[in-house]
């Protein structure tokens, strides 16, 4: 089984694990294909949405990996609402459709 703990990008597209990548630019450009909604969560949280950003992703990796970086060092806040968010699959463990099934189960 792979073993995605030591990569610190993981990429979440309709609330399903993509992928995980070591490198900020690798992460920009698998959510530039995802396309609007996929997000890039670190340790610190969501620190990329796409579609709710200044410019998407595919205009420019490296803006995106500075952004998220600093991000998730904490030295510019998350343009994103700070949520509740699961380390392991990125949902949002306050959202009302948690309710409905009974909870967050990861």
């Amino acid at each position: 089984m792979f073993d995605n703990s030591a990569l610190p990008f993981r990429i979440y597209a309709r609330g399903e694990l993509m992928g995980a990548v070591a490198y900020a630019e690798d992460a920009a450009a698998l959510v530039a294909v995802m396309g609007d909604g996929a997000k890039i969560v670190t340790s610190a949280g969501t620190v990329w949405r796409e579609g709710e950003e200044s410019q998407p992703a595919g205009e420019s990796y490296d803006y995106v990996a500075q952004v998220i970086e600093e991000r998730a060092k904490g030295r510019i806040p998350p343009k994103v609402q700070t949520r509740d968010l699961c380390l392991l699959c990125g949902e949002d463990r306050n959202h009302p459709s948690q309710a409905i099934r009974g909870g967050h189960r990861c």
